[in-house]
Parts: C-alpha cells; structure tokens; sequence
C-alpha cells in the first residue's frame, strides 16, 4: 500500500483541540464520553464538581456539554436549523445518540455560561489567576507581561 494511502487511514490524534465540534468535524480521535451528559442529567444535585487530574479531558467534556445543551443565539429560522443539524450530526454515532427522548429533549434548549481557565497563563495565581479587566486573550497577557514588568523595576 502506498505510504500516502496509509497516512490518510491513520487517525490523528487531537493535541490541543478542547473544542468538541472542531474535534468531530476534523475527524480526530475522540474517545466517547458523551454518556455523561446523561449522568449530568440523572444528577439530582444543584451544583456539581467534576474534578480530574490535569490532561483528562475537563476543557473537552464541558465543550461536549456546551454544544449539547446551548441553545442557539436568535437568529433567522433558516440558519438556526442549520445550524442546529450540524450540531446534531457532531453527535451522531455516539453513544448519546442512543440515549433516549428523556436526554434528547434538553437537546439545545438552555442558556449556558461557559468558562475555560485552560489557556490561562500567568506567574502566579494574583496575576495569572485574575479575570478583573480583561476581556480577550491578548489583553489579559498584555495586562500580565506589564505587572510582571513593573513587579520586577518597582
């Protein structure tokens, strides 16, 4: 077989991709844990705490949760549908799809608030750990290079 066939029949594997549509949509390796959406659901609790280790899919599993359960900003009718089957199709072949109308029915249908800490860099936790004053990415490494600057000449 030639090497470039074979290059395309190897999966790739998802360094640094947090992001559970993109992950699907490139077709990279995904180990289904859609399952815990269901579990999320069963969940009697108020609040829930997911801890786990560092590198064992947090980022990717809220994503997961995020595209499930947002539902779609106003927009026209058209464009919101489309968008909402190629979410739909994300899931597909997955074990939630399996899961019953019970955890289909929440399927788009709630505001979500999603924060992700994962890209955050900083000295230390006074610096890097702070989210006053900043809005983008850039300008929270702005804001930290500049009191790391200032810390070191003051």
């Amino acid at each position: 077989m030639p090497r470039a066939t074979m290059a395309a029949m190897v999966p790739r594997v998802p360094l640094g991709t947090s992001d559970f549509l993109q992950l699907r949509e490139d077709e990279l390796i995904y180990v289904d844990k859609s399952l815990f959406l269901a579990e999320l659901l069963a969940d009697p609790a108020r609040v829930l705490l997911l801890p786990r280790p560092r590198r064992f899919g947090k980022t990717l599993n809220l994503s997961t949760a995020r595209h499930f359960f947002e539902r779609p900003p106003r927009a026209p009718a058209q464009q919101t549908a489309a968008k909402a089957s190629d979410v739909r199709r994300a899931f597909s072949g997955l074990a939630i799809e399996k899961a019953g109308e019970g955890v289909w029915s929440h399927f788009q249908r709630h505001p979500v608030i999603f924060l992700t800490f994962k890209d955050q860099r900083g000295p230390n936790w006074s610096v890097g750990g702070s989210l006053a004053g900043t809005g983008t990415r850039g300008a929270t490494r702005r804001s930290w290079a500049s009191s790391a600057t200032s810390s070191r000449q003051g």
